[in-house]
Formats: structure tokens, sequence, C-alpha cells
């Protein structure tokens, strides 16, 4: 494996937002919620997954509505969640109940994806007519197959069996599909494989080491993945590094952190987001230019594009913000 720098050195500037909090928003009831692990935006709403159940943000009337639609859900503790290539929105949960549910937005109708004797779902990578979530149980994790067409949902099979090189298992930072491939990611590991080969076999699976040597002193593990323009981002450290199925490229040779990075969000155009230290940053994968958004924010758990140059933000101290060139909001 080889590691190299990336010879072209963006001249990164910094630019610090001016800071404006507004308190906005109402409730028109008050869910058993206290922290949003995933948003999806569709329209004029936003579907948080939080560990109280799935909660409906009207952005037009900035308003938190009971949606009787959401009852259907049977499962509170939402892990993640995904909109597919039909307008469903796909929940992850963690046991016990139904790990797996989709919600039909246009036939108002939500389906379960029988019991598995899994501890939780991770992430979702959604790939034509496939979508794969990747586990937890116990000490072991891995990725699962559902087939995923418009009048046709099947759960088809676990993929439990790895090469004894992966590490972390238990640790999976997220799934991911570039070119054909589908990446696991866990703290300790970056693993993937070919989508037409057989992934229950362990030799089907090249494991690769993080670009750093972990060191628990530093914690500097893996801790967020992108996909985003053709490229597969990884966070590790104080670093951000470009994977290409080769070899790792630093992404930002003049991104200076001096806290890890807890947080990685796919933004827009050529746009990510990076929680460090408290504080939220934009970084253009083009120009490497760096933007310090937000300050003191706590830790974000999602952050997801609104409109303009705002974005989404939920944290481990508020609930939900809207944070845009001209301060925040919170809701």
């Amino acid at each position: 494996m080889k590691y190299f720098n990336s010879l072209c050195v963006a001249c990164i500037s910094l630019f610090i937002t001016p800071v404006v909090f507004s308190q906005v928003g109402t409730w028109d009831y008050y869910p058993a919620a206290t922290e949003v692990r995933e948003m999806v935006m569709t329209d004029q709403t936003l579907y948080l997954g939080t560990d109280g159940g799935v909660i409906n943000f009207n952005i037009q009337t900035q308003k938190f509505v009971q949606d009787e639609m959401l009852s259907g859900i049977t499962n509170l503790d939402v892990r993640t969640m995904i909109l597919d290539r039909y307008n469903r929105l796909w929940l992850g949960f963690s046991k016990p109940g139904q790990l797996v549910q989709v919600l039909d937005m246009e036939r108002e109708a939500v389906f379960s994806i029988g019991q598995l004797d899994l501890d939780e779902i991770v992430d979702f990578a959604a790939h034509g007519d496939s979508m794969f979530a990747a586990y937890r149980t116990g000490a072991d994790g891995g990725v699962m197959y559902l087939r995923n067409r418009e009048n046709d949902i099947q759960y088809m099979e676990l993929y439990p069996n790895y090469p004894a090189s992966a590490k972390a298992l238990d640790r999976i930072v997220g799934v991911q599909i570039l070119n054909d491939r589908l990446i696991l990611i866990t703290q300790e590991s970056l693993l993937w494989t070919r989508l037409d080969l057989n992934m229950q076999d362990p030799a089907n699976w090249q494991v690769v080491s993080p670009p750093q040597s972990i060191s628990t002193s530093l914690n500097n593990y893996f801790s967020g993945s992108v996909v985003l323009n053709d490229q597969l981002i990884v966070a590790q450290g104080t670093k951000l590094y470009r994977y290409d199925f080769d070899q790792y490229q630093e992404l930002v040779l003049s991104l200076v952190l001096s806290r890890n990075i807890t947080g990685l969000f796919a933004g827009t155009g050529g746009d990510i987001h990076i929680a460090s230290g408290g504080n939220l940053y934009t970084v253009s994968t083009a120009t490497g230019e760096t933007t310090l958004r937000s300050t003191n924010l706590g830790v974000p758990q999602t952050v997801i594009p609104s409109d303009e140059d705002a974005f989404w933000v939920s944290t481990d101290e508020a609930f939900l913000r809207r944070i845009s060139p001209d301060g925040e909001e919170r809701f």
C-alpha cells in the first residue's frame, strides 16, 4: 500500500461566519426524543430520525407536526435513514423490535423487513434496485443485502464473513458504494469488494489499513466517510483522505485542526462539512478553501444542505439548527 501527499497544495483561507442566534419554530406536539441521529429532506419536509422515533418538521411553517403516517413505525430508536430512488424513507433501528422499516410516502404505508437477530442497523447505501445495510451484532458486524424494487422489498442475505485481518467490525463507521464496489469502513479498517463477486467469500474482500497508524493515545480512528463527485473521502484523526482503491491521498494539506474530526458530512457541489472540537467547517474539495461556519456547537450528529449557502444541523446540545451566512436559527 502506497501513501502519498497531493503535489498540488491548495492555498487555504479561513473565513469566520458571523454567528447571530435566534429562536424560531414551534411544536404542535412534544415527542419523547432527546437526540437526532439522522435527517432526510423532501420538498418542504424535514424528517428527523431520533432516539424517540421519526419527527416531521415542516420547513415552510417552521413547525414540528404530528404525521399520522408515522404512527405505523413500530420501533423508536432510529439509528440511520436514507431516501431511495422511489422516494421511500428507509429506517434502521436498534433492538428490540423491527430493525428495518420502510416508509412509503406515496402509498402512506410502512413496510417491515421481518425479525432480524441483530443488534442494530448502522448505515444504508443504495445502488439501483439494491439496498445494503451495515449492521452490528455483539462483537461482530457486517453488511445485509435487500432487494429494493418499486413493488418488491425483500430481505435477501447477510454477509458476515470477512478476512481475519479486518478489525473493529463491531465499530462500523459507514457503508458506501462507488464504481460498482461496496465499501465498509470500521474505525480501524477499510474493506471493499466488487458487487459482481460472491460477497459471502472472505477471499473476495480487500482489507486496507488506515493511512495513519492507529494510536489509542491519539484516538485517531476512522470517524467518517462520504462519497462525493465520484470520490471516496474518509476522515482519520485531524486529516481528510481520498482513497482510489489503490492508495490514500491527503485531501487538503493545509487543513490544520487542533482536535480530531468527529463528523464528516456531504454538502452541495464539491463541499463537505467537518465537525471538530465543537466547531463546524465547510471544505471545498475543488479548491481546498476552508470556512469556519459555527463554533461551540457541541458534537454535530448530522448535517444536511438546506438551500443556497445554508444547512441543517443537529448536535448533542441543540435539537435542530439552521446555519446560514446570516447567522443561526434554533428550533
